[in-house]
């Protein structure tokens, strides 16, 4: 490989390049990390519940569907901002917001989410 570690494409690619940054970043967030798995697991577990009552027709799939993929964007951007990838954990984290909204559209208005699911 002939790329230069200074270029932001890089930066983009591998993360920050320096283990040390990363463990000292992992226990300064020590708790705020372990509360936000705790949380995921949490939210994980209810999305299941909801996939298991709600998925039963085209519609309501689309939305518990829409909010795995919200879950599991939260999860990639926390894991890319762990890895140092700053700009892409929060292009991650921006299509988590974008998702959240087009499912409470699609929820709060038949006509609405009609034209949004379909």
């Amino acid at each position: 490989m002939n790329s230069d570690p200074a270029h932001p494409i890089h930066g983009a690619i591998f993360g920050v390049g320096d283990d040390v940054v990363r463990c000292q970043f992992l226990k300064h967030f020590e708790h705020e990390l372990a509360e936000f798995e705790r949380l995921m697991v949490a939210v994980y577990g209810r999305w299941q519940e909801h996939e298991a009552r709600f998925a039963r027709d085209r519609d309501s799939a689309t939305v518990v569907g829409t909010l795995f993929v919200v879950i599991a964007r939260l999860l990639l951007s926390m894991n890319l901002l762990v890895l140092g990838h700053i700009a892409l954990a929060g292009a991650a984290k921006r299509q988590v917001f974008e998702a959240l909204a087009q499912t409470r559209l699609a929820v709060s208005d038949a006509g609405l989410g009609w034209e949004i699911l379909h």
